[in-house]
């Protein structure tokens, strides 16, 4: 809960002074603000997707709260996620490696955005 809380509070406001950090890179130098960091960081809250897709699913139910109170579980996000992966499995994993692939993809493009700066490509 604490770390759930840490990701959806990390955010950087405008206005605030972008201080930069200079890293050596396959010989140059290179030069990532501190917002870069900040926006990476923030990518972790794309759990909140699947947080939604759990909660809006059939498994979080009255119905499947009254069935897993009989057998002496609860349903929670982490049985929703059992299940779906139970009923349609293919569903859900093209859903976690879209979600995966976007994610990353920004993350990639966030940190590669100062090397192609530093290289002209007009040859």
């Amino acid at each position: 809960m604490a770390f759930e809380l840490l990701i959806c509070a990390v955010h950087f406001p405008p206005g605030v002074k972008n201080t930069v950090y200079p890293f050596d890179q396959m010989g140059k130098r290179l030069q990532y603000p501190v917002s870069t960091f900040v926006t990476a960081f923030m990518l972790l809250r794309v759990y909140l997707i699947f947080r939604m897709y759990t909660r809006f699913s059939v498994y979080r139910s009255t119905f499947a709260d009254r069935c897993c109170a009989k057998v002496g579980i609860e349903a929670d996000m982490v049985f929703a996620l059992k299940s779906s992966f139970k009923t349609s499995p293919f569903k859900l994993l093209f859903i976690t490696f879209l979600v995966s692939v976007v994610s990353l993809g920004l993350a990639v493009r966030l940190f590669e955005r100062q090397v192609s700066c530093l290289y002209d490509d007009t040859i």
